[in-house]
């Protein structure tokens, strides 16, 4: 193999309209990024290591289809300031990606960054988000509500310590989640994944059509946790499917409140007058009239045990 240390900038940096191939590569101290590839019709990365970089492990732009599997990518985005760091492994402008086998680890902002037609398998990822909040080990993330994506799949993924860098704050909640499907992300299985000691261990945000199934999570503030508080057109659904999860230390806590039935907004934070919590399964629901605004609310609480029941969310309108 090679070894690359000490580079001013990308530590290999390939701009090509082909096939790239990089196998047995050692990557060190890079100031920049550890492997950048833009413009690749395929590229394989297997079998090397990345370790101490200013921006991301392994960057990829533009790239037709990516399979990057059996690397070790330790300390992305620890070498100087973070801010330009995205993830250890970003293959968010990948058409289409196999992210399998890797180890990810001590990672400055997210830890594997992918979007759709993605297959993100049997990755340890750990001690992401050490200078970074709005962060998580495994993300995703659309542009809007109309971004429509092929399956993404995220499964048989250990993701481990999650807990990042306090003192950096987006509002008044910590977000360092094990799996973090953000905004208008749709059409994606998160299935058969453990997750220990994250601060939200899946955490859904503004997303839809998600299948969360099977997974083991532990979590220090919510296990499961899903929250919408963007805007879509009139009729739009935010339906996702959570079932058959085991977790413990923490709640999974789901809440939605409507104003004149014309858009649904939904929050975890609490709502006046509007929310019943029951234990270890909600049922609970109650409604109110408060200053000529209709609000409805409910709540699902899971503390031990398995998920069985789920709603599915449908514009409806306060009489």
């Amino acid at each position: 193999g090679v070894d690359f240390n000490a580079s001013g900038g990308d530590g290999v940096k390939v701009g090509l309209d082909g096939v790239v191939t990089i196998t047995n590569t050692s990557v060190r101290n890079a100031a920049a990024n550890g492997i950048s590839v833009s413009g690749a019709r395929l590229f394989v990365l297997f079998d090397s290591m990345i370790r101490l970089t200013g921006l991301d492990g392994i960057f990829l732009a533009e790239v037709k289809k990516a399979h990057v599997a059996r690397n070790h990518v330790f300390g992305a985005g620890m070498l100087g300031h973070p801010s330009g760091s995205l993830a250890a492994i970003n293959a968010h402008r990948v058409d289409s990606a196999t992210v399998s086998e890797n180890v990810v680890t001590e990672s400055a902002y997210h830890g594997i960054r992918f979007a759709g037609d993605a297959r993100i398998l049997r990755n340890y990822v750990a001690k992401s988000c050490r200078r970074l909040s709005d962060c998580g080990a495994i993300y995703t993330w659309r542009r809007n509500y109309q971004d429509e994506r092929p399956l993404a799949e995220v499964f048989g993924n250990f993701v481990s310590d999650v807990s990042g860098d306090v003192s950096v704050k987006f509002g008044v909640n910590d977000w360092f989640a094990g799996i973090y499907i953000d905004d208008f992300s749709n059409n994606i299985e998160v299935s058969g994944n453990v997750v220990l000691g994250a601060n939200q261990g899946i955490y859904l945000h503004n997303s839809r059509s998600v299948g969360v199934a099977g997974n083991f999570v532990q979590a220090r503030n919510f296990s499961i946790l899903e929250k919408v508080d963007a805007e879509r057109g009139a009729g739009g659904v935010f339906r996702n499917r959570i079932d058959d999860n085991y977790s413990f230390v923490g709640d999974f806590v789901y809440s939605v409140r409507r104003r004149d039935g014309v858009v649904d907004i939904f929050s975890h934070e609490n709502l006046s007058g509007s929310e019943v919590v029951l234990s270890p399964s909600l049922v609970g629901l109650k409604e109110n009239k408060k200053g000529g605004e209709c609000q409805k609310g409910s709540v699902f609480s899971l503390r031990e045990g398995r998920n069985s029941v789920f709603p599915l969310v449908k514009n409806v309108r306060c009489n």
